[in-house]
């Protein structure tokens, strides 16, 4: 559903749908929410907003199109993410505090903070098969969002017409398979820890960076 796409520093690479520039910042998009946590990156305040949200999406790249217009607005950027491949919220934000670190010591492999967080959390190191793991789909009805900047995301969500809800960040219900994670690795911890192999995946990207 989505073009392929490659992420290694420095490779020159033609427009592709749901890349959006402008001449200060690069905005890839999927999907929306809440919750500010301060961080200081090089001497300077950034904020980001993780929230849960429920909606339809009909046509994700026309959802990109939408969100994408709205954070230009704010000057931020935004990241939609098909909630069942999240599994938990400090498997999110574990993802984004990664990307953060990241773009601070200059080693990201994606173009952007946001696509840097969905390779984190994918555990992968290529844009295209992290999106084609927790990339919005048609159908998508739970949505994870990460907004990176100060922006009101309550006006968003009632905007749109989505409505906030936290729990679809949480594991249950949702199936490792779709982070590629094995049987055999799903027996190595009891069903109760299951969700921190998807802990294990963030850490693991810094491995084979």
């Amino acid at each position: 559903m989505f073009p392929r796409q490659g992420c290694s520093r420095g490779a020159a690479r033609k427009p592709i749908a749901n890349d959006f520039r402008t001449p200060r910042n690069a905005f890839r998009l999927r999907c929306v929410g809440k919750q500010a946590v301060d961080m200081v990156i090089h001497g300077s305040l950034a904020e980001y907003a993780i929230a849960g949200a429920r909606c339809r999406i009909r046509d994700p790249e026309a959802a990109v199109a939408s969100v994408q217009r709205w954070a230009l607005s704010h000057d931020t950027e935004v990241l939609l993410i098909d909630a069942r491949a999240v599994f938990g919220r400090d498997h999110l934000e574990s993802a984004v505090r990664h990307a953060l670190r990241a773009r601070r010591t200059k080693s990201m492999l994606a173009r952007t903070v946001g696509m840097e967080t969905l390779l984190y959390l994918t555990g992968q190191h290529q844009v295209s098969t992290a999106l084609r793991i927790a990339g919005l789909r048609k159908g998508t009805t739970r949505v994870a969002l990460v907004a990176f900047g100060e922006l009101p995301v309550s006006s968003f969500l009632k905007e749109k017409g989505w409505t906030r809800a936290d729990s679809v960040l949480e594991p249950g219900g949702k199936s490792l398979h779709r982070l590629r994670v094995t049987s055999a690795e799903r027996g190595t911890v009891p069903a109760s820890r299951q969700h921190d192999l998807a802990l294990e995946r963030v850490a693991l990207l810094d491995v084979v960076k």
